[in-house]
């Protein structure tokens, strides 16, 4: 009797197995085909997800080298533009206050500082320029790119901040080989906070600077 009972519960226990090994592999490739979508989404809006992706959506390899570190603070990489978003650059200031203060932060912030000694080490010179620069830098590299990702929020998205600097870098003939310029989101109508996101050019999108400013243009607006 016992050994009937037994090979009865053999007997369901058998197809369970069966049933939860089915849904364990099912789950699986769920899982699996759920992530390539999420990775190629991410990858086609130039939002990467991984170290991995952030290298391969890169155009400048050295540059986006050095950047690797905070690839999870990549706001957006593709086509030789790469925006890495710096939180709270500015917290509580007024709005009288603001552009003197973000010129301050920007110049403690370590983004900038580490863009000229990266391009520095390639033995390359880098530039400091006002924000007439920035603004029409940012404006005319790659105008769709400005208007679908910068200008959704036409009242508090902008980069015409007064004190704004924008940087290119130049190598030993002269020529453009990358930029980094900046765009700033703020919130708060007393007592402001700003996040800046730190966008950098490279590769085809760094050249077109070339076309975009005269050299008597760039060189009225260089920034001491």
């Amino acid at each position: 009797m016992a050994g009937l009972l037994i090979a009865d519960i053999n007997k369901i226990k058998k197809p369970i197995i069966k049933i939860g090994l089915l849904a364990l592999v099912s789950a699986y490739l769920l899982t699996g085909c759920t992530q390539q979508v999420t990775d190629k989404m991410a990858f086609k809006n130039g939002q990467p997800n991984s170290e991995k992706m952030f290298m391969d959506l890169s155009e400048d390899k050295e540059l986006s080298a050095s950047l690797s570190k905070n690839w999870n603070k990549i706001d957006y990489n593709k086509k030789g533009i790469t925006t890495l978003k710096e939180l709270n650059i500015l917290t509580g200031v007024k709005p009288l206050e603001f552009a003197p203060s973000f010129l301050v932060n920007y110049e403690k912030s370590i983004y900038p500082k580490e863009y000229i000694e990266f391009a520095q080490k390639r033995g390359n010179t880098v530039k400091k320029y006002n924000r007439i620069i920035n603004k029409k830098g940012m404006d005319k590299i790659d105008p769709y790119f400005s208007a679908t990702h910068f200008y959704e929020d036409m009242k508090n998205s902008y980069q015409g901040v007064v004190s704004a600097p924008f940087y290119i870098e130049f190598d030993k003939d002269g020529r453009v080989v990358s930029a980094l310029g900046s765009y700033v989101y703020k919130s708060g109508k007393y007592d402001i906070r700003a996040d800046c996101y730190h966008t950098y050019f490279s590769g085809a999108k760094a050249k077109i600077i070339e076309s975009i400013f005269t050299k008597k243009e760039l060189e009225d607006n260089l920034a001491f």
